[in-house]
C-alpha cells in the first residue's frame, strides 16, 4: 500500500528521517503546496529572493489561496491522487508544512495517512495530535524510524 506521511519538526531531524527511509528501499515523493506557490511566482516574475518581503507576500497569497480556492487541501487531493494512479515503485508521499486541521481530516479519513513529529531533544509534553513524535537525538532514532516505516502499511 501507497503511504501518505506528514513530517513536521526541525529540517535537520526531517532530512534525517528521509535519509533512513530512502536507504532502506523506500521510494519517496516530497510535496509541500507552498512549493507549488513558489514555482507560480517566479513565473509571473519573482526573482526568487528570500526575505521578509517576499515571506510576507508569501504568506498573504496562501491566504487568499486558502480563503477562494481551498488550495492546501486541493493540492493534496491532487498529490495523492497522482500517487494512487503513479505507475512507478513509490512507496510514501510525504507531506511537508501541512496545516494542523489538513493532516489531522486527511489522517482521520485515509488509513494510509499518518503524521509525524520529530524534534532536537527530548520533548517535554509529546503532541498527540501525531501518530508519532521522535526525539532525532535519541541513540535510537534510526531504529525507530525503521521500525515505523516497517508498520506503515500493514494496518489495513
Amino acid at each position: 500500500m501507497k503511504e501518505i506521511l506528514f513530517v513536521d519538526g526541525v529540517s535537520e531531524g526531517k532530512n534525517k528521517f528521509l535519509e533512513i527511509v530512502k536507504s532502506n528501499g523506500w521510494w519517496v515523493w516530497n510535496t509541500n503546496h507552498r512549493n507549488r506557490i513558489e514555482i507560480t511566482i517566479r513565473e509571473l516574475g519573482w526573482n526568487g529572493l528570500r526575505n521578509d518581503q517576499s515571506y510576507e507576500f508569501i504568506d498573504a497569497l496562501e491566504v487568499m489561496l486558502n480563503r477562494y480556492l481551498n488550495f492546501e487541501s486541493s493540492y493534496l487531493d491532487k498529490m495523492i491522487l497522482r500517487l494512487d494512479n503513479s505507475q512507478q515503485e513509490t512507496h510514501m508521499l510525504v507531506v511537508h508544512r501541512a496545516s494542523r486541521g489538513l493532516r489531522e481530516s486527511t489522517c482521520g479519513k485515509l488509513n494510509n495517512a499518518h503524521s509525524i513529529f520529530i524534534s532536537e531533544g527530548k520533548m517535554s509534553e509529546p503532541d498527540a495530535s501525531y501518530d508519532w513524535c521522535l526525539d532525532s537525538s535519541d541513540v535510537e532514532f534510526e531504529s525507530k524510524v525503521k521500525h515505523i516505516v516497517t508498520s506503515l502499511g500493514k494496518e489495513e
